[in-house]
């Protein structure tokens, strides 16, 4: 079965590998990741079967690029976001720092969350995706930890603050994140020693 094209078009490699992302973000907007069909892709891009497995392989290597590319942008939003909730000037209270970090509240009517989650899930049982998701988390947490560096040059003079918070939240938003993390994530002795930390500095004192 030759490529089905728009008369009077033709196709580099990288135009008909755009179609064919760009077709499947449509069918996963219409039909969720679990409803995407290859077949129903490759009809929507003008293109036969032969051509989404000559570009990607397989369905998995299809989901590995698109959802890929859907993660890598929804965790770039999500940065931009945080940081236009903070005043553009002025020294910075550590009020408004912790309230960048969304609410439970936030995180449940969250659609972006939900999709992050969705495509995470996936990832579990492919490879491809998985290593896809691991460079792109390594990446983002390399920004977040500017962003903490930021936060903390504009606390008022002489204030600090316990800035190993922010990992473990970030580590904490899905325990299968923090593995696609690496050498980059909390690992278990730090998690546990800062749970500690915190539970001793504010356990009650015994009563005399």
């Amino acid at each position: 079965m030759s490529e089905k094209e728009p008369k009077g078009h033709r196709s580099t490699a990288s135009d008909s590998r755009q179609r064919v992302l760009d077709s499947a973000r449509e069918e996963i907007r219409k039909n969720g990741i679990l409803g995407l069909r290859v077949a129903d892709v490759a009809s929507n891009a003008f293109f036969a079967v032969s051509v989404i497995y000559r570009h990607f392989g397989d369905r998995d290597g299809l989901l590995a690029a698109v959802l890929g590319d859907i993660y890598e942008e929804l965790l770039t939003e999500r940065r931009q976001i945080l940081l236009t909730r903070l005043p553009a000037e002025g020294p910075l209270t550590m009020s408004q720092i912790v309230r960048l970090a969304p609410s439970p509240s936030e995180v449940l009517k969250s659609n972006e969350v939900r999709l992050r989650l969705q495509i995470l899930a996936v990832a579990a049982t492919n490879p491809a995706l998985e290593e896809r998701l691991s460079q792109i988390a390594q990446r983002e947490i390399a920004e977040m930890h500017r962003i903490i560096e930021y936060l903390q040059s504009r606390l008022p003079e002489g204030h600090t603050g316990d800035m190993r918070v922010f990992s473990i939240l970030i580590a904490n938003q899905s325990l299968y994140y923090n593995h696609l993390l690496g050498p980059l994530g909390v690992d278990d002795e730090t998690y546990y020693a800062f749970l500690e930390e915190i539970a001793l500095k504010y356990a009650e004192a015994p009563q005399q």
